[in-house]
């Protein structure tokens, strides 16, 4: 007991600054997913599409901004181990208009594309096979990231790759 007092003055401040990113994420989820009109009439839903044996998608209607490149932790209270579970998916739409006009401000495509693997995704992949197109309750938190401004540059080389096991 002799050694935590010792660190009393560094633990209770880091508990506080935990406990407040906690309490303004939770905040923002609930913002973000308009839990308070709830999941009955759609406000808080994903639509569930099986592309290909490993390939979903998730379609999310939310009032949120984003750029290219950022990501999103999405929670699926029905398909996750725990209600809480929260993985991170970067985001495959694009915010404004395919025209270029003014956007409007309201709600829009939020579309994630998942390979299901392991845990999470794998389950993710068997409820879409199991019924192919359907729609769950779904919180999103985000979006997180910075992506890098390439317009300075003239030429960009862009390389994707993927671990096979």
């Amino acid at each position: 007991m002799l050694i935590f007092s010792r660190f009393d003055d560094y633990i209770w401040p880091a508990l506080v600054i935990w406990a407040l990113d906690r309490t303004l994420r939770l905040l923002r989820v609930v913002w973000n997913s308009k839990v308070w009109r709830g999941f009955k009439n759609g406000s808080a839903t994903t639509t569930v599409e099986l592309l290909s044996e490993d390939t979903i998608r998730l379609t999310l209607q939310r009032r949120i901004n984003w750029q290219a490149g950022q990501h999103a932790y999405v929670t699926l209270p029905t398909v996750s181990g725990l209600p809480t579970e929260a993985h991170p998916f970067t985001i495959a739409s694009i915010p404004g208009k395919l025209d270029g006009t003014a956007d409007d401000g309201g709600e829009k495509q939020v579309v994630l594309i998942i390979r299901g693997r392991d845990g999470f995704t794998r389950r993710l992949r068997e409820h879409a096979g199991r019924n192919g197109f359907c729609s769950l309750p779904a919180l999103i938190d985000g979006p997180y990231g910075c992506p890098p401004d390439l317009r300075a540059y003239s030429t960009c080389v862009l390389i994707a790759g993927e671990t096979f096991p």
